[in-house]
């Protein structure tokens, strides 16, 4: 072999061995892309999960200031009994209620409206009493069920609550 040919065979080895590591670089490259696509996603769903605890955090600390308060979280009504047969609600809001109406689901024949009972308005932050009367033949469990129209959107509401 003259030297022409060892020349020749030593730049085809030179080329294979680049193109082998040429290759070996481009699938390192597609493997970084596909890791970093992952890591990706990831720290979203990292970010999600702490947006989501941060909201259960704040309300929370929101439901922590309403009970410092005294008043139940997240309720417009707070149901309060006085004494025997006697009852309270308050109207915690937002804002004022009109159109009130108040009944027991299984024995209406049980309630008995107090003389503070509003047949209009009932403003944020005020009460009313009523009275249940219960005879032989009630049953044991009954429900307060209060309706009522909200004084800014005129929308009939309703809630309900053991007695």
């Amino acid at each position: 072999m003259d030297v022409s040919n060892w020349i020749n065979l030593g730049l085809f080895l030179l080329t294979g061995l680049g193109v082998f590591l040429a290759a070996r670089s481009a699938r390192s490259a597609r493997r970084s892309e596909s890791d970093a696509r992952a890591f990706a996603r990831a720290a979203i769903a990292a970010q999600e999960r702490q947006a989501e605890a941060q909201e259960r955090s704040a309300t929370a600390l929101e439901a922590s200031v309403d009970i410092g308060n005294g008043r139940p979280h997240g309720a417009r009504w707070e149901l309060v009994p006085e004494t025997d047969g006697r009852w309270r609600i308050f109207n915690h809001g937002p804002g004022s209620v009109r159109d009130i109406e108040l009944s027991i689901e299984e024995d209406p024949s049980a309630f008995v409206p107090g003389t503070d009972l509003p047949k209009s308005q009932l403003a944020e932050g005020l009460a009313m009493t009523f009275f249940v009367a219960r005879s032989l033949g009630s049953p044991a469990d009954l429900t307060l069920v209060v309706k009522w129209r909200d004084a800014d959107t005129g929308e009939l509401l309703e809630w309900r609550a053991p007695l």
